[in-house]
C-alpha cells in the first residue's frame, strides 16, 4: 500500500506550473482525467476541484496534493501555490485574493482545458481551508469593466470543502 501512495503523490500533472499572476508563486498544476474507455480526454466539460495547501500562510507547496481519487471520478483537479505573508509587504488578504484569481483564470481558460466553469469546488487544508472558506463566502471579485479579461470572470464557486480550517482568526494573526 505504501508504494501505491507514493505513486499517487508523484502523478505528473497534465499541465504544470501554469502562471495566473505576476509573482513567482502564482502558479498552479492541473490534472485532466482520461476517459476510462479510450484513454484520452473526455468530451464533456469537466467539473473542477481546486486544492490550496496548508502551511500557516508562510509555507507549503502545491505538490502536497494527490489528485487520483478525483480523477477516477472524472473530475479535473488543480493544486495552486499562492503568495506567503511576510509581515511587511505581503499581508492578508493577499493569499485569498491569489486563490480567487486561480478560479478566474480557470474560467478564462475553460475551453482550452475542456472544464466547466459553472461547476467548481474549492478546498484546502489548514491555511488552504481558510482560503477556500474566504473565497466561498466573499462577494464575487469579478470586475465587469476591467481591461484584464481574467478579472472579468467570476470568483464564485459551487462547493467548499474546508479540511482542518480554523474559523476564527484574529486580524493580527495573519499578518
Amino acid at each position: 500500500k505504501r508504494e501505491k501512495e507514493k505513486a499517487i503523490s508523484k502523478l505528473e500533472p497534465t499541465h504544470a506550473d501554469i502562471s495566473y499572476g505576476p509573482h513567482e508563486r502564482n502558479v498552479f498544476d492541473i490534472w485532466l482525467p482520461e476517459s476510462p474507455l479510450k484513454k484520452e480526454a473526455t468530451s464533456l466539460p469537466l467539473p473542477v476541484f481546486i486544492f490550496f495547501h496548508g502551511g500557516g500562510f508562510v509555507g507549503g507547496d502545491k505538490s502536497s496534493f494527490s489528485p487520483q481519487i478525483y480523477l477516477d471520478a472524472g473530475i479535473a483537479c488543480v493544486s495552486a501555490n499562492y503568495r506567503f505573508v511576510d509581515s511587511s509587504e505581503t499581508l492578508s488578504p493577499v493569499p485569498m485574493q491569489d486563490g480567487a484569481r486561480v478560479i478566474q483564470t480557470l474560467r478564462h481558460r475553460a475551453s482550452e482545458w475542456n472544464i466547466d466553469g459553472g461547476r467548481i469546488a474549492v478546498s484546502g487544508s489548514s491555511a488552504g481551508a481558510v482560503m477556500a472558506m474566504w473565497i466561498a463566502y466573499k462577494d464575487d471579485l469579478k470586475i465587469d469593466d476591467s481591461e484584464d479579461p481574467v478579472e472579468r470572470q467570476s470568483s464564485r464557486v459551487n462547493c467548499v470543502v474546508p479540511i482542518n480550517g480554523p474559523t476564527n482568526l484574529l486580524p493580527d494573526w495573519i499578518v
